[in-house]
């Protein structure tokens, strides 16, 4: 997001933080991890995403039985989490500069998004990952 192409590209077509949020899971796509889709937004204080042909759901099952734990997404739920904590821990659209001192202020904020759980996993043999944090 402090990105020359994202400024050129993504940003001009936001307008409120929830348009960041669905620019930023169209970008994740665009990596070619999985196919990411925004199912529940609710601004400050959830956020759903689905996960289809995630690969760390697709390489458990590949290398190990089915799994019975469904909190096995660890990427994907960090990454969620993070999502949450840009745009409603601190505003991503103010550029405040995304340094080692900030990460760590952000992220190890008591008050931050600490509730993330994956209802639905792959490794499981669910068609799809869901990742749900909450505030």
């Amino acid at each position: 997001m402090e990105s020359p192409e994202w400024y050129g590209l993504v940003e001009p077509m936001r307008t409120s933080v929830e348009d960041w949020v669905h620019g930023m899971v169209a970008v994740i796509n665009t990596l070619g991890w999985s196919v990411w889709r925004v199912e529940k937004l609710v601004p400050g204080k959830e956020l759903v995403v689905r996960i289809y042909n995630a690969y760390e759901g697709v390489g458990y099952r590949r290398l190990c039985p089915q799994a019975d734990e469904k909190q096995l997404s660890f990427l994907a739920q960090g990454a969620v989490r993070g999502l949450a904590h840009l745009f409603w821990k601190i505003d991503i659209r103010d550029r405040p500069g995304l340094g080692e001192d900030f990460y760590f202020s952000v992220f190890n904020n008591p008050e931050g998004y600490w509730n993330v759980e994956q209802t639905h996993a792959i490794a499981c043999g669910d068609a799809y990952d869901r990742i749900v944090t909450t505030l």
